[in-house]
């Protein structure tokens, strides 16, 4: 009636199988994890690359309105400027 030899070779392929797919899909999880997600490494270098970017031009423009405002300055503060609005 109970066959004990039939059950415990069905329970060991089942703890067999049980285990062959633990464990593929530990190793799936691991390659999408690896290859499919990004790295927050890479987005943050990236991110300080942007802002440095943005920094750089910020400060060109800033440094070009002082020119084009200092050029205006010696115009107006010449020799020849002052001695017409003094004489």
């Amino acid at each position: 009636m109970f066959e004990p030899q039939s059950s415990t070779k069905q329970r060991r392929i089942h703890i067999v199988v049980a285990v062959i797919v633990v464990i593929v899909a530990f190793t799936l999880g691991i390659l999408i994890g690896y290859f499919a997600i990004k790295k927050p490494k890479e987005s943050k270098e990236q991110d300080v690359k942007h802002e440095e970017q943005d920094k750089k031009a910020e400060l060109q423009q800033r440094n070009e309105e002082m020119l084009t405002y200092h050029k205006k300055f010696q115009a107006t503060v010449s020799e020849q400027e002052l001695e017409k609005s003094l004489g």
